[in-house]
């Protein structure tokens, strides 16, 4: 089964609009969606997560369509 979801493994998939992550998962590697312009909902499941720096940079839409705090987020957005 699958457990991480590699480095920039959607990096610049700009057809992605929504993501649901399982439970299953527990490493999302530095830009596995960066570039990802139309996304614009994130579930990640209650697994322990690790979230590297840069998975999301460059998806504003995730902060905008879901409120999420940036201030918590920035390194994973911004990089």
């Amino acid at each position: 089964s699958v457990t991480e979801i590699g480095s920039s493994a959607f990096k610049y998939c700009t057809s992605l609009t929504s993501i649901e992550i399982g439970m299953g998962i527990t490493r999302i590697g530095y830009g596995a969606f960066a570039t990802c312009y139309n996304l614009e909902r994130l579930e990640i499941g209650n697994s322990a997560i690790n979230i590297e720096i840069g998975a999301f940079s460059s998806c504003e839409k995730i902060l905008k369509e879901q409120e999420i705090d940036l201030k918590c987020l920035s390194k994973i957005m911004l990089g």
